[in-house]
């Protein structure tokens, strides 16, 4: 209906109009809908139809009837206006059109949409109208003549939940989505949907909402975009291809092969870890899930088979004892009923507490398939559950539910988890080498930098991680690990930043504030101010201490000379990165302190070089070492030359003992020496933490260091003055020890012998009515390597330390016989 503002009394009006879906070009005149009269206008491809003037010629009205099973679909329209003969001015027969678009439109069976937020979204029912049930869309046939949206009328369709479905996309000049449900004989059905750049756009986000979908599980989805293709634009739009959605958690594969090839358009594909090739798309099973428990709510009940979520344990950060582990090759053993999988880490939460962890980091649980990345995996999709880590293995809402009873069943162990996020390079690969999934094709200027690493300085990218992070926090993870921290800090254009709005952002996120923020950079030099204050932090992101473990096998597996200042740090908990520095004019995100807890010391990360390989490395060095010496005659001194099993078991009891949050990588524990090893370690650490592990860095405590040749005087701190003891004949400079001395006898003493050959060491006299017990020997074999209890006591005053060892005494009530 028109009203006569503009329209010279006596006009007649015309309706040119036509329906689309999938294209606005490209309009269809059914013959259902078509008013008695109508003639198509062959130049414009539009249908015109007469509009009835009112009785006071003030209005000019039409009504066009379209069936619901043609639905849904936009209805396009411009006005033709013809004056009267003699009309003021001798006017001429002209259009009206919107002052945006190229002509009007009207949604029918389906809506604007919500542009709350991204991805999809189940609406409120459409309310009834006169007591009747509100209508339905029907049956949309297309491809393949198949359903995909609702044929049921009446009261049955109004059961039916409109979808909402959005996506941020910039550059495209038209968006589309596209509904498929896949058959069992191969086929598909399709419904494509052209958003209207008037009615279904607010700023860069494009949505929709469609009524009466027939079925939501199983029914898929993805988005195609259509505008400049050159690479000059920023963009790298393709047409003709499906795009997944960045913001739906819900992902189907589909086998590569005749199924997928049925598609109506080209599917995205990507080669698994395992190495097949699957097809991808976005569903709504997830909603159909929700759906399910909100109707099951309303009723007062709950769908059944679901495990009750169980909160996390909550550990303070000095408490903190973490595992790293893949679940892949984790959840494997005899005691493992589902291999591979969510719940096969869930079934091992007993070997992660006998090791001593009470928390682990899980590598990527997301989408991942082939790539360049951690373990050589690569993000499909951040936000959907790994379907190939489920025991089904096909969609992410069975992965989903898998992930979050693992969850619940390592808290309920008293385990928390941490998820790892690598935000660098993707399974779309780069320029060189394309594989358009999703982010690529919706805004590669934004999400990606020109290398093809994630753009996470951009403010779209900032807003989609941060709509992410909420996910999976949702999901009940304790909290994250972000892999190559060092993306985190740089602005758009690839500039270090001391205050990157992401991990502003994210540190004070009233959610993901409360959780563990952990930065692991691998390469320390692109943080700012070169790394030497760590990650950006605020006082909230613990960070992975990179440089422990990078000095530990200098100092303890290479045998360099001249850090023994250095590995002190390192032991009492790397103060010059996390102690509070205010003399240096640095910004108070960097300035401020952190808790020596905020510390998280590791030696190797997982997926990357192994402790074992390292050590290995380093026993062959040690070995050539020993050699030389023999060449010149010290034979006596140098022994035997150190095993790599020595090796390995000195850098983790430094990593676990020393002021910070251990670590350990599962391949480090893999077999049953190394687990008691381990697992005897963490247990001495709680024993020992009041002596070893201050919760702060200002805290009192009696500690002295130590050199080889007098208890009672410190080793030669200086690396010049070490040198030229070297050169003096002294075997012994690079020897380093120190002691905490406690209440009521207390004490502990820890030696760390760097040389390739055998030190003798004059140990410090034991408190008064103490002896030295020996807990800790790592150049012994199991399992006198550690113990836990009845420590072999010390009587003599000095005690000879193997190459490349560590020795950990503890002051025990001597007891005297006959009393």
């Amino acid at each position: 209906m028109v009203n006569d503002k503009g329209i010279p009394q006596g006009s007649t009006v015309e309706l040119h109009w036509g329906v689309y879906r999938s294209s606005p070009h490209l309009w269809q005149h059914p013959p259902a809908v078509v008013p008695e009269g109508s003639t198509k206008d062959e130049r414009s491809g539009a249908m015109r139809s007469s509009m009835a003037p009112s009785a006071d010629g003030r209005q000019h009205s039409i009504t066009l009837s379209v069936p619901a099973e043609l639905a849904p679909l936009t209805l396009g329209c411009v006005l033709r206006v013809t004056p009267p003969p003699g009309a003021d001015g001798g006017a001429r027969p002209h259009f009206i059109t919107p002052l945006r678009g190229r002509h009007f439109s009207a949604l029918i069976g389906c809506s604007p949409g919500s542009a709350a937020q991204p991805g999809p979204l189940l609406l409120p029912p459409p309310p009834a109208q006169n007591g009747a049930a509100a209508p339905a869309a029907g049956q949309a046939r297309a491809h393949g003549s198949r359903a995909v949206v609702d044929t049921a009328p009446g009261a049955a369709a109004a059961r039916h939940r409109p979808v909402s479905f959005a996506v941020r996309c910039r550059g495209a000049e038209r968006v589309c989505l596209v509904l498929l449900r896949p058959q069992e004989d191969g086929e598909w059905g399709m419904v494509e949907l052209a958003l209207d750049p008037v009615l279904n756009r607010s700023g860069e986000l494009w949505h929709t909402a469609v009524e009466g979908l027939h079925s939501l599980e199983g029914l898929c989805y993805g988005w195609r975009l259509e505008g400049d293709v050159s690479w000059e634009s920023g963009s790298r739009i393709q047409p003709y291809q499906l795009l997944l959605d960045p913001c739906c958690p819900s992902l189907r594969y589909f086998p590569a092969g005749p199924a997928a090839e049925g598609s109506p358009l080209p599917l995205p594909t990507v080669e698994l870890p395992d190495g097949r090739q699957v097809a991808a798309l976005s569903s709504l099973d997830g909603l159909a899930a929700d759906a399910a428990w909100q109707a099951a709510a309303a009723r007062g009940g709950a769908p059944g088979g679901q495990p009750q979520f169980v909160p996390g344990p909550d550990h303070a950060l000095e408490e903190l004892r973490v595992m790293e582990v893949d679940v892949r090759t984790f959840a494997r053993g005899r005691e493992v009923q589902h291999p591979g999988t969510y719940l096969g880490v869930a079934e091992r939460a007993a070997h992660i507490r006998a090791v001593g962890a009470n928390a682990v980091v899980v590598t990527p649980c997301y989408a991942t398939a082939k790539g360049i990345g951690l373990l050589s995996r690569a993000a499909v999709h951040l936000m959907a559950a790994d379907p190939t880590l489920a025991c089904d293995g096909s969609t992410s809402v069975a992965a989903a539910a898998e992930f979050r009873s693992m969850v619940s069943q390592l808290h309920e162990a008293g385990i928390e988890v941490y998820l790892m996020l690598e935000l660098t390079f993707t399974a779309e690969g780069t320029d060189t080498q394309p594989n358009t999934l999703s982010l690529r094709g919706l805004d590669y200027g934004s999400y990606y930098r020109s290398n093809g690493v994630l753009n996470c300085g951009d403010p779209s990218m900032r807003q989609y991680l941060l709509h992410v992070l909420h996910h999976w926090a949702g999901e009940g993870v304790d909290g994250f690990c972000f892999i190559n921290a060092e993306n985190l800090v740089q602005d758009r254009e690839g500039t270090v930043l001391d205050a990157p709005p992401l991990a502003d952002a994210i540190c004070h996120d009233p959610l993901l504030s409360r959780l563990k923020l952990i930065a692991l950079a691998s390469d320390d030099s692109l943080l700012p101010r070169g790394g030497a204050r760590g990650f950006p932090h605020w006082g909230v992101w613990q960070q992975r201490n990179t440089a422990f473990g990078a000095d530990l096998m200098a100092f303890l597996a290479e045998g360099t000379p001249g850090l023994l200042t250095t590995m002190a740090g390192r032991l009492t908990g790397s103060a010059a990165i996390f102690d509070a520095d205010w003399e240096a004019g640095l910004p108070g995100n960097l300035a401020i302190g952190r808790r020596p807890a905020f510390a998280m010391n590791s030696i190797t990360v997982l997926g990357r070089q192994s402790l074992a390989e390292l050590a290995a490395e380093a026993a062959e060095v040690a070995a050539a070492a020993n050699a030389a010496d023999a060449a010149l005659g010290l034979g006596t001194i140098a022994g035997a030359p150190p095993s790599a099993a020595t090796i390995s078991k000195s850098l983790l009891a430094l990593a676990v003992l020393s002021l910070g949050v251990p670590i350990i990588p599962q391949d480090t524990v893999a077999d049953l020496a190394a687990a008691h090893f381990v697992g005897v370690l963490m247990r001495l650490r709680s024993r020992l933490a009041e002596l070893l592990l201050p919760p702060r860095f200002d805290s009192p405590r009696d500690i002295r260091w130590h050199s080889a040749v007098d208890p009672l005087v410190e080793p030669i701190w200086d690396a010049e003055l070490a040198a030229e003891a070297v050169a003096a004949g002294h075997r012994s400079t690079n020897y380093l020890a120190f002691s905490v001395h406690g209440m009521d006898g207390q004490a502990v003493y820890v030696g760390i012998n760097p040389h390739p050959h055998a030190v003798p060491v004059f140990l410090p006299t034991p408190p008064l009515g103490r002896v030295w017990e020996r807990v800790v020997d790592t150049s012994l074999p199991p399992p006198e390597d550690a113990l836990l209890q009845g420590g072999q006591p010390i009587r003599s005053t000095n005690y000879q330390i193997n190459p490349k060892a560590v020795l950990v005494l503890q002051a025990a009530v001597l007891e005297t016989s006959g009393l």
